[in-house]
């Protein structure tokens, strides 16, 4: 019999892919806020002369 993804050691594998998943997920959404907020900086010192 195949254990599915509710026990076992799946279940924690998915568990791990999972956090890693949000983390990444997470950083990226970071790093693209930052370029948006460092892009209108930018824009807005250009703005300014």
């Amino acid at each position: 019999m195949v254990e599915g993804l509710h026990g076992g050691w799946q279940a924690a594998f998915a568990a791990d892919l999972q956090r890693e998943g949000a983390a990444a997920f997470a950083k990226s959404w970071r790093d693209l806020m930052d370029r948006i907020a460092s892009k209108i900086e930018m824009l807005m010192k250009v703005r300014q002369t």
